[in-house]
């Protein structure tokens, strides 16, 4: 895949966690008292916002950067994790699926990092 592509793709992640931050900050803060989820939805846009500057980080590196393998990990999990915290948050619906997917979204994340204690990241230090 094309490193600007990577890049495209890690700046919507940023600019959607930003967005929905401040939704749930102002616009949407009463609902999300209402359904009793607001620090859910606060913590679905940090761990959204963190990896999505990790993504940031990896695509401007682009092949010097190792795993690469990372990138759609932490991508696999902000749309599960954080994305079931969002629907968590503003429904109240704890259905199943919804549940299910928080969990596997963090294990996407754990996945992610694990990748770089067996694959460490290296950018032409020379070192290994």
């Amino acid at each position: 895949m094309k490193t600007s592509l990577q890049i495209r793709i890690a700046a919507v992640v940023m600019l959607v966690a930003i967005a929905l931050g401040a939704m749930g900050a102002h616009m949407l803060k009463d609902k999300l008292l209402e359904t009793g989820h607001l620090e859910e939805w606060k913590t679905a846009a940090l761990y959204q916002m963190i990896h999505g500057l990790a993504m940031f980080e990896i695509a401007l590196v682009g092949k010097r950067a190792r795993p690469p393998f990372s990138f759609w990990a932490w991508l696999v999990g902000v749309f599960l994790f954080s994305g079931s915290l969002y629907v968590l948050s503003y429904t109240g619906l704890t259905a199943l699926p919804i549940v299910l997917a928080t969990p596997l979204g963090g294990l996407a994340f754990m996945i992610g990092w694990a990748a770089f204690i067996f694959k460490p990241h290296q950018i032409d230090s020379g070192n290994d």
